[in-house]
């Protein structure tokens, strides 16, 4: 084999393992139920002696792809393409058999969720979205994320707390964005697995499957002192330290981030 043919072979086998790669990752996301936010508000607030407390106050939307996934028929208007048998029963296998399309059995998710600790408040109101009320506070001796459910294995969080070794935490809002890291579906989207033009939110937009409406807002407090972050008008002076706020909305394309160090 020549040094060019050799080079030539290697660079189509890289590309077919990038490309499996990627087949991989999109059959993962489309195999799953993705988190959304709705309509919320969420604070952070972190102290340098340790005490944290977070809370998030709105809606939670559990997103099939297979229930966004409509394409228009030709000559007959709007079709829904139904999800698979085997994509279906996957999707109730994640959510621990539950189909929360059944409003007995969204209730019953409710209840189970109740139980976890912090969420004071789970209500379903349908279609798979819940209005909830969570709450949390402590010490933070180790990475936080939000939400984590009993039984169900998260793929996109909402926030996470992240600690490093020199006393500085990490926080970073993925679920808080209206862009790919936010929105997986976008994602799949932008590789061609979906048709980004047939995916709207909110309201009389048009036809195609609708996303849920972002539209919230995160405050975060601290007594650290805050290296970097990613808010237009950076930190603000408060009575008991700093504080960085965003209004997320669809246009929010970059999630939340900050770099605070709770050093003493």
């Amino acid at each position: 084999m020549t040094a060019e043919r050799s080079f030539h072979h290697r660079i189509s086998r890289s590309r077919r393992i990038a490309g499996g790669a990627l087949i991989a990752a999109v059959c993962v996301l489309l195999s799953a139920c993705i988190l959304m936010p709705g309509k919320f508000v969420s604070s952070l607030d972190l102290r340098k002696d340790g005490n944290f407390a977070f809370a998030y106050k709105g809606e939670i939307h559990f997103v099939s792809p297979s229930d966004l996934d409509e394409k228009k028929g030709e000559g007959e208007g709007d079709a829904k393409v139904p999800a698979k048998d085997g994509e279906a029963a996957q999707m109730n296998a994640m959510m621990g058999g539950m189909d929360l399309s059944d409003p007995k059995m969204a209730e019953e998710f409710a209840r189970k969720l109740s139980r976890q600790h912090g969420w004071r408040s789970v209500k379903s109101m349908g279609k798979g979205r819940f209005d909830v009320d969570f709450a949390i506070s402590g010490k933070l001796t180790h990475d936080f994320t939000f939400p984590v459910m009993e039984d169900y294995p998260l793929a996109n969080p909402f926030v996470q707390v992240l600690l490093r070794q020199d006393g500085t935490a990490r926080i970073i809002a993925p679920g808080f964005s209206n862009g790919p890291a936010g929105s997986p579906l976008k994602a799949l989207a932008q590789l061609g697995a979906m048709d980004e033009a047939n995916m709207v939110t909110g309201k009389d937009k048009g036809k195609g499957p609708k996303l849920p409406r972002l539209d919230g807002t995160f405050i975060v407090t601290t007594d650290g002192t805050v290296v970097s972050n990613s808010t237009d008008e950076g930190p603000t002076a408060i009575s008991n330290g700093s504080q960085l706020s965003w209004v997320i909305n669809e246009r929010t394309d970059s999630p939340p981030k900050a770099l605070i160090n709770l050093a003493r």
